[in-house]
């Protein structure tokens, strides 16, 4: 309620994060923590609702949505769900499941406001559902998420960024960078392998520019490999 918290008056709150303690313990996850606790200190009631990531192994093994403690509140935890997407970033933007977790969560407690610190893995579109709820939503921005996929504004090259361009070329640059430790991983394995059969040409031309030290047990001519691609 409007001015609840200035006349003493208990307020309900729910906070989202995208990960929680105890298992995620960076600024984010420290900073809702510790406003939790103040909020609960201050006589209000909290709750809150974080993503929780998982491994291959266990995703599948248990609820997509469960309920937790943690220090005395309650937490709503929601796997990442990313295995089940043929797309592993777009949970992180668009997860259904979460959203509709998320609108049963608020539409029993029925908070006074929602507070958002991060939705990574729970999905941007919780917005739109606060929204079509009419909760009184507060975001505070902890990192550069909603602009930059790798959460910094910095550039693949070291170089301070100010945001995406019209055609996100930069974006996939700085993508690209952090992924090039694993490509390079993929090429010290060919390298290292007895001997490849290539069956088409245009692969063979995009691979021994990359891995020069490839050794190649059998290509296709080109007529071929044209039929093949």
């Amino acid at each position: 309620p409007k001015g609840a918290s200035s006349k003493g008056i208990p307020v309900k709150v729910t906070l989202v994060v995208h990960q929680y303690l105890p298992h995620w313990y960076a600024g984010t996850e420290v900073l809702t923590h510790n406003m939790a606790q103040e909020l609960g200190r201050r006589g209000h009631s909290v709750r809150l609702i974080a993503g929780e990531p998982v491994s291959p192994e266990v995703y599948g093994t248990r609820p997509l949505v469960w309920e937790d403690q943690y220090d005395g509140l309650p937490v709503l935890r929601m796997d990442y769900n990313r295995y089940c997407w043929s797309d592993p970033i777009q949970p992180d933007y668009s997860c259904p499941p979460h959203e509709v977790a998320v609108e049963e969560e608020l539409r029993r407690h029925s908070p006074d406001v929602v507070h958002v610190t991060h939705c990574l893995g729970v999905s941007a579109g919780i917005f739109s559902v606060i929204r079509k709820l009419g909760f009184p939503l507060v975001f505070t921005a902890t990192d550069f998420w909603f602009l930059c996929p790798t959460f910094r504004l910095k550039r693949w090259d070291n170089r301070l960024c100010s945001g995406p361009d019209p055609a996100a070329i930069e974006c996939f640059r700085c993508l690209w960078s952090h992924y090039k430790g694993r490509a390079g991983l993929a090429r010290w394995s060919l390298e290292r392998s007895p001997a490849l059969l290539i069956r088409a040409a245009f692969l063979l031309g995009r691979l021994l520019p990359a891995v020069p030290r490839l050794r190649v047990l059998r290509s296709l001519p080109q007529r071929e490999s044209r039929m093949l691609a």
